[in-house]
């Protein structure tokens, strides 16, 4: 008879058998690594990242208008799966040009060609735009380089409207004479098998975009379609595609628009008068249930814990607000640890630990305005 003691322990395969070896320990540690560094990027409001915060909009704008500049997180898994869309991007914004479809802006890219050469952006030792590449064809979707007949480069074309500004992954004309806009997202072919497709705030982007483009650009879009990429296997894409033709898609789309600039006004209102109460009355998640079903982060927001507690919420902010003024607050870290360290640490120590020597004032300790 078979009991207990008769069956052998289960022992899960070993993907990789040199699990422990020198070279795998390397690579892990790579796997793990993150560290942060002072960009360039200035706080914008743009559709590719809707929906947006007004409270972290604000922090971000007010830690720029301190600091200069603000953080910019790398990892493996960030540049890995940034860089793998970019070039999947550039792969079929290529190719699909050959299409003869695909309407837009083109640079040649042969530097043989007279016309390439042109196309060129020149930038000095420090990366500097010295000189800004000449588009070679303008709004058309003739890809072939008129001097040379190879295939062009597609640039992406800029819309901007309300405030928002951003960039198509492509307007296709469709041969019946339909206009479309097209956005490629890259994927696991798990989620294009178990039907987790289209996700909600890829959907809520594209709205924007197909509106700016109808409205705004005057371009006769008609509807609008999201394609996944499997990253291993591109050749298995989903496509999820919607008419954008009536009163009713229109008026969805402009409400995105007028959704998102209210919360940016919000931030943007906040920066200028110095008054976070501004960012905090127009975020869209009052609860966690909000939170999970509107914002969809693909990191965790860092004040989950405390956003839905008013007086922590407002505790927060203000030492947010006043260290950073006192240039108290160190550069290039986890913003999720720059949180945390101020809810659970009096400010007044921060100050004296990070905040200027240079400083000779006497401050004194205030209690957070509560709104």
């Amino acid at each position: 008879m078979r009991t207990f003691d008769t069956i052998a322990a289960y022992k899960p395969k070993t993907v990789n058998p040199n699990h422990h070896s020198p070279v795998s320990v390397a690579v892990r540690g790579a796997l793990d690594s993150e560290y942060f560094t002072m960009g360039d990027r200035v706080p914008k409001l743009r559709p590719s990242s809707f929906p947006k915060c007004p409270v972290l909009d604000w922090m971000a704008l007010y830690r720029h208008k301190k600091l200069g500049k603000i953080e910019e997180r790398h990892s493996f898994s960030q540049d890995y799966f940034t860089g793998v869309g970019t070039v999947v991007h550039e792969i079929i914004q290529h190719h699909i040009g050959n299409t003869k479809q695909v309407y837009g802006n083109w640079k040649c890219i042969n530097l043989k060609c007279k016309k390439g050469q042109e196309a060129c952006t020149l930038r000095d030792a420090t990366g500097k735009v010295v000189q800004e590449g000449k588009i070679t064809a303008f709004h058309t979707t003739d890809n072939l380089c008129p001097s040379c007949k190879r295939p062009m480069f597609y640039e992406e074309l800029e819309i901007s409207a309300m405030g928002s500004t951003g960039h198509v992954d492509c307007v296709l004309v469709i041969r019946d004479g339909k206009w479309w806009v097209v956005d490629y997202k890259t994927t696991l072919k798990r989620k294009v098998d178990s039907g987790e497709l289209p996700e909600s705030k890829h959907l809520y982007q594209l709205r924007a975009y197909a509106y700016i483009l109808k409205f705004e650009c005057n371009l006769p879009i008609q509807g609008f379609s999201l394609v996944y990429l499997p990253r291993d296997n591109p050749f298995k894409f989903f496509e999820y595609s919607h008419s954008f033709d009536n009163k009713e898609e229109f008026a969805e789309a402009k409400k995105v628009l007028t959704t998102e600039k209210f919360k940016w006004d919000g931030a943007e209102r906040a920066n200028k008068t110095g008054k976070y109460e501004y960012a905090v009355e127009r975020k869209p998640c009052k609860c966690t249930e909000d939170y999970h079903e509107v914002m969809d982060f693909y990191d965790p927001c860092p004040l989950l814990d405390i956003c839905f507690k008013r007086k922590k919420l407002d505790s927060f902010l203000y030492k947010w607000k006043y260290l950073h003024k006192e240039k108290a607050v160190p550069v290039g870290v986890n913003p999720k640890e720059i949180v945390d360290v101020i809810m659970n640490r009096d400010y007044e120590d921060i100050r004296k630990e990070y905040g200027s020597s240079n400083s000779k004032r006497t401050r004194r300790k205030r209690k957070p305005s509560m709104a």
